[in-house]
């Protein structure tokens, strides 16, 4: 007797309305159910397993490219010649010649176009 409520506690029936007789899911209807449920868990649970495997392997190709990209650089720097330090001290003579330089040149041009100028109008009052 106590196998038999045992039974019938574990497999009640969906609860029914007063005089409704419908169909009541079979034992095996029940089970297939359960089944479908599990496989369908199983199922998301693998998908989550290779979601989170194409993560890490995203993630150390990833990683991998930056240490490529950081190695490249460190090569390409290594490889550039140095540049000497600026000493504003060191050519300070060199700055300040080539602006007397200039100075000059820009003199020299005036006083050209002056003279040009000067004989312009002595030839027209000629």
């Amino acid at each position: 007797m106590r196998h038999v409520s045992m039974l019938y506690d574990q497999y009640k029936s969906v609860h029914r309305k007063s005089g409704d007789y419908g169909h009541r899911p079979s034992l095996s209807e029940d089970y297939l159910a359960k089944e479908r449920e599990r496989e369908l868990q199983r199922e998301r649970e693998r998908e989550e397993k290779e979601a989170a495997k194409r993560e890490k392997e995203e993630a150390k190709r990833r990683a991998k490219k930056e240490k490529e990209e950081a190695r490249n650089k460190q090569l390409r720097d290594a490889q550039r010649p140095k540049r000497k330090v600026f000493n504003f001290e060191e050519e300070k003579p060199k700055v300040l010649n080539s602006i007397v330089v200039a100075s000059q040149a820009s003199s020299n041009l005036v006083n050209a176009l002056m003279v040009k100028l000067w004989f312009l109008i002595l030839v027209k009052m000629c």
